[in-house]
C-alpha cells in the first residue's frame, strides 16, 4: 500500500530533525593544534600557499518558489538557498551557514555564526581563502583583480592567482558533490520553505556522512529515503 504525500512529508520531516543534532557532530572546527596543522599540511601541498586552512565560498541551491518566497530570490532570477561553507582540503564541511538566495557572499560572511567561529579556532598567522567576493582580511586572502592593480597583474600577482583558484578547488568540487545528492531529492515536492530547508538538511547528513564517517552510513541513510520515494503516489 502506497504512502500519501502529506504522510511521506511528515515521515522525511522526522528524519530531518534527528539528522540536524547529528549534522551538528559532523559539521565542526578542529579543536586542536595538531588538526589545523594536518589541513594546513594538505592544503600546502596542492599549490604551496602557506598557513591556508579552509576554503570559504558561498553557493546557490534552487528551491521552488512557494508562498512565503520573499526574500529569497537570487541575483539569477530564481528562488533560492545560499550556503556558505569553509571547506578543509579532504572536501570535509567545517562550517555551514544558509540564508534566503537574495543574500551576497560577503553580507553572509558578515553575520554568519560559523565566520565567527573559524576565527576563534584558527590559529595565529592561518588563513582561509575566500573569492573576489570576499573583503581582504589577515585571515581572508582573495585573489588580486587587475582593474584593482592599475589594470595589470604582475607576473608575481598572476602566479598567486592561480595558486589562490586551484587551491579553492575543494571548495568547488565540495558543492559540487552537494548539488548532486540534492537534485535527488527533487522527488518530493515540498509545500512550504521550511519543508524545503528540511530536505537540505536531510542532503547536508548524507553529504557529511561519507566524506567524515564512511560510504555505508550514507548508503544506509539513502536507502530509507528510497523506501519513501517507493511508497510515493
Amino acid at each position: 500500500m502506497g504512502m500519501n504525500e502529506s504522510a511521506l512529508l511528515e515521515s522525511v520531516n522526522q528524519l530531518s530533525a534527528f539528522l540536524v543534532g547529528m549534522l551538528n557532530e559532523l559539521v565542526t572546527f578542529p579543536d586542536n593544534r595538531a588538526e589545523w596543522r594536518r589541513i594546513e599540511e594538505q592544503f600546502n601541498r596542492k599549490n604551496g600557499i602557506p598557513g591556508v586552512v579552509g576554503a570559504d565560498d558561498g553557493s546557490l541551491f534552487a528551491m521552488q518558489r512557494h508562498g512565503d518566497y520573499d526574500g529569497f530570490y537570487c541575483r539569477k532570477g530564481y528562488t533560492a538557498i545560499n550556503m556558505q561553507a569553509i571547506v578543509d582540503a579532504d572536501l570535509k564541511f567545517m562550517g555551514i551557514d544558509m540564508y534566503p538566495g537574495s543574500w551576497s557572499d560577503k553580507g553572509m560572511w558578515m553575520y554568519a555564526p560559523s565566520s565567527r567561529a573559524v576565527r576563534a579556532h584558527m590559529p595565529i598567522e592561518t588563513h582561509l581563502l575566500g573569492d573576489s567576493g570576499y573583503t581582504l582580511y589577515p585571515w581572508v586572502l582573495t585573489p588580486y583583480m587587475e582593474h584593482e592593480e592599475g589594470g595589470e597583474l604582475s607576473q608575481r600577482k598572476k602566479d598567486f592567482d592561480f595558486a589562490h583558484s586551484s587551491t579553492r578547488m575543494s571548495e568547488e568540487i565540495a558543492f559540487g558533490r552537494l548539488k548532486g545528492r540534492f537534485w535527488r531529492l527533487k522527488t518530493v515536492k515540498a509545500e512550504k520553505t521550511s519543508v524545503e530547508y528540511d530536505e537540505f538538511t536531510f542532503t547536508l547528513f548524507l553529504h557529511c556522512s561519507v566524506v567524515t564517517v564512511s560510504p555505508t552510513m550514507v548508503e544506509i541513510v539513502e536507502a530509507i529515503f528510497e523506501v519513501f520515494v517507493a511508497n510515493f503516489e
